[in-house]
């Protein structure tokens, strides 16, 4: 999983997150994973630098390590909305 997406999606401007979000998705739907992949700290980082979607992004931490199925992002309307 390229960090430069994943730096732009935990960023908190609209446009970066949006685009991000998108080709982070369409990886996500082939399986790819950084498996073990910790970014607590970046989310972590970000969720205090205000970021609007703490949870998703948490959640969404677990599914890039490997942790969890990718379904686990469904209920949230960032990940819903951007198809």
């Amino acid at each position: 999983m390229n960090a430069g997406f994943i730096v732009m999606l935990i960023q908190k401007n609209e446009g970066s997150r949006k685009q991000s979000l998108y080709t982070i998705k369409n990886l996500i739907k082939f399986e790819i994973r950084s498996p073990k992949w910790n970014l607590e700290g970046n989310v972590y980082t970000a969720i205090q630098d205000g970021h609007p979607e703490s949870e998703f992004l948490e959640r969404f931490s677990i599914v890039i390590s490997g942790e969890i199925d990718a379904k686990e992002l469904d209920a949230f309307k960032i990940w819903s909305d951007n198809s």
